[in-house]
Protein backbone atom coordinates (compact mmCIF):
# COMPACT_ATOMS: atom_id res chain seq x y z
CA UNK A 1 0.00 0.00 0.00
CA UNK A 2 1.43 3.34 -1.03
CA UNK A 3 0.02 6.52 0.42
CA UNK A 4 0.92 10.18 0.60
CA UNK A 5 1.92 11.97 3.78
CA UNK A 6 -1.55 13.47 4.21
CA UNK A 7 -3.19 10.04 3.86
CA UNK A 8 -0.73 8.59 6.36
CA UNK A 9 -1.61 11.22 8.93
CA UNK A 10 -5.32 10.54 8.48
CA UNK A 11 -4.83 6.79 8.79
CA UNK A 12 -2.66 7.07 11.88
CA UNK A 13 -5.32 9.23 13.53
CA UNK A 14 -8.18 6.86 12.65
CA UNK A 15 -6.20 3.82 13.80
CA UNK A 16 -6.43 5.11 17.36
CA UNK A 17 -10.18 4.43 17.25
CA UNK A 18 -10.11 0.67 17.87
CA UNK A 19 -12.98 -1.40 16.51
CA UNK A 20 -13.58 -5.08 17.13
CA UNK A 21 -14.60 -7.52 14.39
CA UNK A 22 -18.16 -7.38 15.71
CA UNK A 23 -18.13 -3.56 15.48
CA UNK A 24 -16.92 -3.66 11.89
CA UNK A 25 -19.64 -6.10 10.92
CA UNK A 26 -22.32 -3.97 12.56
CA UNK A 27 -21.12 -0.70 11.00
CA UNK A 28 -23.41 0.94 8.42
CA UNK A 29 -22.74 0.24 4.76
CA UNK A 30 -20.57 2.95 3.21
CA UNK A 31 -21.81 4.40 -0.04
CA UNK A 32 -19.42 3.86 -2.94
CA UNK A 33 -20.35 4.93 -6.44
CA UNK A 34 -17.16 3.67 -8.07
CA UNK A 35 -17.84 0.86 -10.54
CA UNK A 36 -14.29 -0.46 -10.13
CA UNK A 37 -14.43 -0.85 -6.34
CA UNK A 38 -14.78 -4.65 -6.50
CA UNK A 39 -12.44 -7.14 -8.08
CA UNK A 40 -13.91 -9.34 -10.82
CA UNK A 41 -14.65 -12.99 -10.11
CA UNK A 42 -12.44 -15.47 -11.92
CA UNK A 43 -14.30 -17.22 -14.77
CA UNK A 44 -13.02 -20.57 -13.42
CA UNK A 45 -15.10 -20.15 -10.24
CA UNK A 46 -18.54 -21.74 -10.58
CA UNK A 47 -19.91 -20.49 -7.26
CA UNK A 48 -18.88 -18.06 -4.53
CA UNK A 49 -20.56 -18.58 -1.16
CA UNK A 50 -20.41 -15.83 1.47
CA UNK A 51 -21.67 -16.85 4.91
CA UNK A 52 -22.02 -15.24 8.31
CA UNK A 53 -24.27 -15.41 11.36
CA UNK A 54 -24.44 -11.64 11.74
CA UNK A 55 -27.28 -9.96 9.88
CA UNK A 56 -25.40 -6.67 9.49
CA UNK A 57 -22.45 -8.45 7.86
CA UNK A 58 -24.79 -10.31 5.50
CA UNK A 59 -26.51 -7.06 4.60
CA UNK A 60 -23.17 -5.45 3.80
CA UNK A 61 -22.09 -8.43 1.68
CA UNK A 62 -25.39 -8.38 -0.21
CA UNK A 63 -25.06 -4.66 -0.91
CA UNK A 64 -21.44 -4.97 -2.11
CA UNK A 65 -22.38 -7.83 -4.43
CA UNK A 66 -25.33 -5.83 -5.77
CA UNK A 67 -23.34 -2.68 -6.63
CA UNK A 68 -20.45 -4.59 -8.22
CA UNK A 69 -20.55 -4.31 -11.99
CA UNK A 70 -17.96 -7.07 -12.48
CA UNK A 71 -19.40 -9.72 -10.14
CA UNK A 72 -21.80 -12.18 -11.83
CA UNK A 73 -24.90 -12.21 -9.63
CA UNK A 74 -25.74 -15.79 -10.63
CA UNK A 75 -22.47 -17.07 -9.12
CA UNK A 76 -22.74 -15.38 -5.73
CA UNK A 77 -24.67 -17.03 -2.91
CA UNK A 78 -25.02 -15.18 0.41
CA UNK A 79 -26.52 -17.10 3.29
CA UNK A 80 -26.77 -17.39 7.06
CA UNK A 81 -24.50 -19.97 8.68
CA UNK A 82 -23.97 -20.65 12.38
CA UNK A 83 -20.89 -22.78 13.05
CA UNK A 84 -22.32 -23.82 16.41
CA UNK A 85 -25.17 -25.72 14.81
CA UNK A 86 -24.53 -29.44 15.12
CA UNK A 87 -25.97 -30.36 11.74
CA UNK A 88 -24.08 -29.10 8.69
CA UNK A 89 -26.51 -28.23 5.84
CA UNK A 90 -26.75 -31.13 3.38
CA UNK A 91 -25.96 -28.91 0.39
CA UNK A 92 -22.68 -27.91 2.02
CA UNK A 93 -21.27 -31.33 2.82
CA UNK A 94 -18.06 -32.13 0.88
CA UNK A 95 -19.09 -29.45 -1.59
CA UNK A 96 -16.31 -26.84 -1.62
CA UNK A 97 -12.91 -27.12 -3.27
CA UNK A 98 -11.70 -23.98 -1.49
CA UNK A 99 -12.69 -22.55 1.88
CA UNK A 100 -11.05 -19.19 2.55
CA UNK A 101 -11.07 -17.56 5.97
CA UNK A 102 -9.48 -14.38 7.30
CA UNK A 103 -8.94 -14.20 11.07
CA UNK A 104 -12.02 -16.31 11.78
CA UNK A 105 -10.59 -18.08 14.84
CA UNK A 106 -9.90 -14.91 16.80
CA UNK A 107 -10.84 -16.42 20.17
CA UNK A 108 -10.85 -19.97 21.50
CA UNK A 109 -14.62 -20.80 21.61
CA UNK A 110 -14.71 -20.46 17.81
CA UNK A 111 -12.05 -23.11 17.17
CA UNK A 112 -14.13 -26.28 17.58
CA UNK A 113 -17.23 -25.20 15.60
CA UNK A 114 -15.08 -23.69 12.85
CA UNK A 115 -12.99 -26.85 12.52
CA UNK A 116 -16.12 -29.02 12.31
CA UNK A 117 -17.74 -26.81 9.68
CA UNK A 118 -14.58 -26.83 7.56
CA UNK A 119 -14.11 -30.60 7.88
CA UNK A 120 -17.63 -31.42 6.74
CA UNK A 121 -17.89 -28.76 4.00
CA UNK A 122 -14.51 -29.36 2.34
CA UNK A 123 -14.24 -31.68 -0.66
CA UNK A 124 -12.45 -34.99 -0.28
CA UNK A 125 -8.84 -35.63 -1.31
CA UNK A 126 -8.77 -39.30 -2.42
CA UNK A 127 -5.72 -41.34 -3.29
CA UNK A 128 -5.18 -41.77 -7.03
CA UNK A 129 -3.98 -45.34 -7.62
CA UNK A 130 -3.10 -44.59 -11.25
CA UNK A 131 -0.79 -41.66 -10.51
CA UNK A 132 0.23 -43.22 -7.18
CA UNK A 133 -0.35 -40.00 -5.25
CA UNK A 134 -3.04 -38.19 -3.34
CA UNK A 135 -5.31 -35.88 -5.30
CA UNK A 136 -6.11 -32.73 -3.31
CA UNK A 137 -9.73 -32.00 -4.14
CA UNK A 138 -10.46 -29.45 -1.44
CA UNK A 139 -8.20 -27.01 0.37
CA UNK A 140 -8.73 -24.88 3.46
CA UNK A 141 -6.81 -21.59 3.60
CA UNK A 142 -6.95 -19.40 6.68
CA UNK A 143 -4.91 -16.24 7.26
CA UNK A 144 -4.58 -14.49 10.60
CA UNK A 145 -2.15 -12.32 12.58
CA UNK A 146 1.07 -14.06 13.54
CA UNK A 147 0.44 -13.47 17.25
CA UNK A 148 -2.97 -15.19 17.22
CA UNK A 149 -2.50 -18.19 19.53
CA UNK A 150 -5.83 -19.74 18.52
CA UNK A 151 -4.36 -20.52 15.09
CA UNK A 152 -2.29 -23.26 16.72
CA UNK A 153 -5.41 -24.55 18.45
CA UNK A 154 -7.28 -24.62 15.13
CA UNK A 155 -4.47 -26.52 13.44
CA UNK A 156 -4.31 -29.05 16.27
CA UNK A 157 -8.07 -29.56 16.11
CA UNK A 158 -8.05 -30.18 12.37
CA UNK A 159 -5.23 -32.72 12.75
CA UNK A 160 -6.28 -34.62 15.89
CA UNK A 161 -10.02 -34.22 15.60
CA UNK A 162 -10.53 -34.65 11.85
CA UNK A 163 -7.28 -36.25 10.64
CA UNK A 164 -6.67 -33.46 8.17
CA UNK A 165 -3.21 -32.78 6.78
CA UNK A 166 -2.07 -29.27 7.60
CA UNK A 167 0.86 -26.96 7.04
CA UNK A 168 1.60 -23.32 7.73
CA UNK A 169 3.45 -20.51 6.02
CA UNK A 170 4.52 -17.07 7.18
CA UNK A 171 3.48 -13.95 5.27
CA UNK A 172 5.13 -10.56 5.60
CA UNK A 173 3.48 -7.44 4.20
CA UNK A 174 5.42 -4.18 3.98
CA UNK A 175 3.88 -0.75 3.69
CA UNK A 176 5.87 2.24 2.41
CA UNK A 177 4.73 5.84 2.97
CA UNK A 178 6.15 7.99 0.17
CA UNK A 179 6.85 11.71 0.12
CA UNK A 180 4.24 13.34 -2.21
CA UNK A 181 5.36 15.02 -5.40
CA UNK A 182 4.64 18.76 -5.34
CA UNK A 183 5.32 20.67 -8.55
CA UNK A 184 6.94 24.12 -8.28
CA UNK A 185 5.73 25.24 -11.67
CA UNK A 186 3.41 23.84 -14.34
CA UNK A 187 5.74 25.18 -17.04
CA UNK A 188 8.63 23.11 -15.66
CA UNK A 189 6.57 19.98 -14.95
CA UNK A 190 8.54 17.61 -17.20
CA UNK A 191 11.98 18.69 -16.05
CA UNK A 192 11.02 18.67 -12.38
CA UNK A 193 9.46 15.21 -12.64
CA UNK A 194 12.69 13.84 -14.10
CA UNK A 195 14.72 15.59 -11.43
CA UNK A 196 12.49 14.23 -8.65
CA UNK A 197 12.79 10.64 -9.85
CA UNK A 198 16.36 10.58 -11.11
CA UNK A 199 17.88 13.41 -9.11
CA UNK A 200 19.31 13.58 -5.61
CA UNK A 201 18.25 11.55 -2.59
CA UNK A 202 15.55 14.10 -1.70
CA UNK A 203 13.36 13.11 -4.66
CA UNK A 204 9.95 11.52 -4.81
CA UNK A 205 11.25 7.96 -4.37
CA UNK A 206 12.35 8.66 -0.82
CA UNK A 207 9.93 7.22 1.72
CA UNK A 208 9.21 8.49 5.21
CA UNK A 209 8.07 5.35 6.97
CA UNK A 210 8.05 1.56 6.61
CA UNK A 211 5.57 -0.69 8.42
CA UNK A 212 5.90 -4.49 8.53
CA UNK A 213 2.98 -6.78 9.38
CA UNK A 214 3.34 -10.54 9.80
CA UNK A 215 0.64 -13.15 9.29
CA UNK A 216 0.31 -16.92 9.52
CA UNK A 217 -1.31 -18.83 6.65
CA UNK A 218 -2.81 -22.17 7.68
CA UNK A 219 -3.38 -24.73 4.90
CA UNK A 220 -5.31 -27.97 5.23
CA UNK A 221 -6.82 -30.82 3.21
CA UNK A 222 -8.53 -34.11 4.02
CA UNK A 223 -6.96 -37.49 4.65
CA UNK A 224 -7.17 -39.80 1.64
CA UNK A 225 -9.53 -42.26 3.37
CA UNK A 226 -12.25 -39.74 4.10
CA UNK A 227 -14.89 -40.16 1.40
CA UNK A 228 -17.34 -37.42 2.32
CA UNK A 229 -19.88 -39.80 3.90
CA UNK A 230 -17.96 -41.66 6.62
CA UNK A 231 -17.20 -38.70 8.90
CA UNK A 232 -19.18 -40.05 11.85
CA UNK A 233 -17.02 -43.21 11.79
CA UNK A 234 -13.77 -41.69 10.54
CA UNK A 235 -13.26 -38.45 12.50
CA UNK A 236 -11.81 -39.09 16.00
CA UNK A 237 -13.83 -36.20 17.41
CA UNK A 238 -17.00 -38.10 16.41
CA UNK A 239 -15.88 -41.55 17.55
CA UNK A 240 -14.57 -40.38 20.92
CA UNK A 241 -10.96 -41.45 20.28
CA UNK A 242 -9.51 -37.96 19.84
CA UNK A 243 -6.16 -37.75 21.59
CA UNK A 244 -6.57 -41.12 23.30
CA UNK A 245 -3.88 -43.75 23.67
CA UNK A 246 -6.09 -46.26 21.89
CA UNK A 247 -6.73 -43.99 18.95
CA UNK A 248 -7.59 -45.97 15.84
CA UNK A 249 -5.56 -44.75 12.90
CA UNK A 250 -6.27 -45.23 9.20
CA UNK A 251 -3.99 -47.29 7.01
CA UNK A 252 -1.37 -45.04 5.41
CA UNK A 253 0.07 -47.73 3.16
CA UNK A 254 -1.50 -46.29 0.00
CA UNK A 255 -3.27 -49.57 -0.56
CA UNK A 256 -6.57 -48.78 1.11
CA UNK A 257 -9.82 -48.85 -0.82
CA UNK A 258 -10.43 -45.19 -0.01
CA UNK A 259 -13.57 -45.89 1.98
CA UNK A 260 -11.92 -45.65 5.38
CA UNK A 261 -12.52 -49.35 6.14
CA UNK A 262 -8.91 -50.43 6.72
CA UNK A 263 -7.34 -49.82 10.13
CA UNK A 264 -4.41 -51.02 12.16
Amino acid sequence: IISSKEETEQQSTSSLDYRSIEDIGAAPVEENTSSTSSNPLSPTISKLSLTDMDEAALEKATYNAYISSSLPKSKVHISYLDWNQRLIPTNMRANYDLILGCDCAYYFPLVNPLARTVAYALQTSPYDKIDNEQYVGGRFVHIGPEHRETLRDLRKKLESGYRMKTSSQQLALERFDLVPLVLDSIDEEDSQSIDEVEGDSHGYVEYQNTELSRFTCLLGNHHEDYNGYNGEMFFPVETGFEGGSNDMKPDLGYGSSGDGSRWY
